[in-house]
């Protein structure tokens, strides 16, 4: 499995994570790259022919030349993606609302966004099961999943329930 960062324009898949600068995307492929222990070349990010600069240093296990196997390597990458794909879990995403006496509320069934929608604060008393009812249901575009990894990566926001 290879990774990359490219435009989206190019491609007519959807991209497993969007960034708003090819730099933050960079960034982030960098720290995956770290975390996992993951090849600099196989993810674009180091362009040579022989072995990348984190196998020289112990942190790459050899994927660039072979000397890792490619099931390995390939089991840390698609840890990544699960967890990109929300490991199709099922769980609500809670937030701020538009103004004080309300809160958001975005529905994740089976890893795919399925909608999102606004409550009265203090409707979190009752459990998750009477949550659906302030949801407007929308299907995932190829921009959703994007828009609310992103979103997750950079806020911290008040509760994930299950």
């Amino acid at each position: 499995i290879h990774f990359h960062i490219a435009s989206t324009a190019k491609f007519t898949d959807g991209p497993l994570a969007s960034f708003t600068s090819k730099k933050e995307g960079v960034n982030y492929l960098t720290q995956l790259c770290e975390a996992y222990e993951l090849c600099q070349k196989l993810c674009d990010l180091y362009p040579t022919k022989s072995s990348c600069f984190h196998f020289e240093i112990k942190k790459c296990k050899g994927a660039c030349i072979q000397q890792e196997s490619s099931e390995n390597y390939n089991e840390r990458c698609q840890k990544i993606i699960e967890e990109l794909f929300f490991n199709g879990e099922s769980f609500y995403i809670l937030d701020k609302g538009r103004h004080k006496s309300e809160k958001s509320i975005v529905l994740i069934e089976r890893g795919s966004f399925n909608g999102f929608g606004y409550a009265p604060f203090h409707f979190n008393r009752k459990g998750p099961m009477y949550w659906k009812q302030y949801i407007d249901i929308h299907s995932e575009d190829r921009d959703a999943r994007s828009i609310i990894n992103v979103y997750l990566r950079k806020n911290k926001v008040e509760r994930i329930s299950f």
